[in-house]
């Protein structure tokens, strides 16, 4: 198992992806390569995550609530919350793990994220993830993880909370790697296998920086990134939007 301590739980963000960026073995799956690791543990001091956004990685400020509603049923969501506040009124504290199963979703090998548990011994939240797709979807997931920590600080009043984070498999796609080299631009992102790094870096300059004509919806999606960082027309959806949309649970 691969144990990542972090201060903040997003601040494993930028660490998976230097670690795939160091992995020497990739698949070539229809058409496109694939880097991943396995077993993965994160533990962070602070469920925050201070410094991730979601413009930062070429989503908008929508995908908050579509990650939420994925995710999590209001009413599960809901009882979860009511359920620890009741036990630690109660009982002073939740000595056992109290789950939530997360939403299956249309996913053929299930949710990313399958469950999250909270124990008074830390005070701790644990999340348990198949799966973590990097560079996008992984930072949307952390924040989101990020959210549910706050939301359980404010109704528990504590005043820190750590965050244990168990992932399956964490995986980056060349295609969708382009995503991390616009976030570092004009830095560099070097993957140390050859031919996912050759896949990564091919018509970069002209298809995304050059802006020469595309059709497939991620290289779309990967230029109007580009031209919005650039332009300076990116907005700054932080966790606290997050956090609102939740609270709208409660």
């Amino acid at each position: 198992m691969i144990h990542i301590p972090v201060e903040e739980v997003g601040d494993s963000w930028d660490i998976l992806n230097e670690i795939l960026q160091q992995e020497e073995e990739a698949i070539l799956f229809r058409g496109a390569w694939y880097i991943q690791t396995q077993d993965i543990k994160i533990d962070a001091v602070s469920s925050r995550s201070t410094f991730l956004v979601l413009e930062d990685i070429g989503y908008a400020k929508q995908k908050a609530r579509h990650l939420i509603n994925a995710y999590l049923s209001p009413l599960e969501f809901k009882t979860w919350v009511r359920r620890l506040l009741d036990t630690t009124v109660k009982y002073g504290s939740v000595d056992t793990d109290s789950a939530m199963l997360l939403r299956r979703g249309k996913h053929t090998h299930g949710p990313c994220m399958i469950a999250m548990s909270y124990r008074t011994i830390g005070p701790t939240l644990t999340v348990y993830s198949r799966a973590l797709e990097l560079p996008r979807k992984s930072l949307a997931d952390a924040m989101l993880v990020s959210a549910v920590g706050e939301i359980l600080r404010e109704y528990l009043e504590l005043d820190q909370l750590g965050v244990i984070w168990y992932v399956g498999t964490v995986y980056i796609e060349s295609r969708r790697a382009k995503f991390r080299l616009i976030h570092k631009y004009p830095e560099d992102a070097v993957y140390q296998h050859a031919k996912f790094n050759k896949s990564v870096h091919d018509g970069f300059m002209d298809w995304v920086v050059g802006g020469k004509e595309g059709t497939y919806s991620e290289l779309l999606r990967a230029q109007k990134f580009y031209k919005d960082k650039c332009a300076g027309r990116l907005g700054r959806t932080g966790v606290d939007t997050f956090v609102s949309i939740l609270r709208e649970m409660l």
